[in-house]
């Protein structure tokens, strides 16, 4: 498959009216890669793949963001879907990013469909991990994703295995909460 990249890219205090002001966005676009990018200080979301499918996040930082000037939008880390009338989101392939104080949730499926989550971390979000669905049919994967704290909600019908929840380990301790070091967000290496 081919894919359009975007890739070691900076997207940073983004702002409009609060909602739609994102650091990167897809809208509907397919087969979007965003490998080793930051969003930070953006008024809404600091990524959205909304109405986009089979998009892949690898390896990108996404903190401090849904506060605006303008007024608030809705502040997650990384929104992967999204449903408008019959379209929806969903399918994405999200893989070894980080996310860490925004303003709602550190990763949230918002109504897609099918995507699977691994090696992820969130920390220090109101919601650290939110799945969910409106239909009762949607379901995501999450494997081997770590959250901070125990602040997360999913759908019954979500595939989870291996994740920080799942093995109970309900706080985790970092090198480093700073987003400017080397550490952040590095576990040390007596982690279990």
């Amino acid at each position: 498959n081919t894919y359009h990249r975007v890739i070691n890219s900076v997207a940073h205090h983004n702002y409009g009216t609060g909602g739609n002001s994102d650091g990167f966005k897809t809208y509907s676009d397919n087969q979007i890669l965003f490998r080793n990018n930051v969003a930070f200080a953006n008024s809404d979301d600091g990524f959205d793949t909304w109405l986009g499918r089979n998009n892949i996040l690898e390896f990108n930082l996404s903190y401090g963001n849904g506060w605006g000037p303008n007024g608030n939008g809705n502040g997650g880390g990384f929104k992967l879907g999204g449903t408008d009338g019959s379209l929806q989101g969903g399918y994405n392939t999200v893989r070894f990013n980080a996310s860490y104080g925004n303003r709602s949730e550190g990763f949230n499926t918002n109504n897609g469909t099918r995507s699977y989550l691994y090696n992820n971390t969130a920390c220090n979000n109101p919601l650290n991990f939110r799945s969910y669905g409106t239909t009762g049919q949607e379901f995501n994967t999450l494997k081997n994703n770590l959250s901070c704290s125990n602040d997360n909600v999913f759908a019954n019908t979500d595939i989870r295995q291996a994740n920080s929840w799942d093995l109970r380990l309900n706080t985790a301790t970092f090198l480093s909460k700073d987003p400017a070091s080397s550490n952040f967000l590095r576990l040390p290496t007596n982690s279990p």
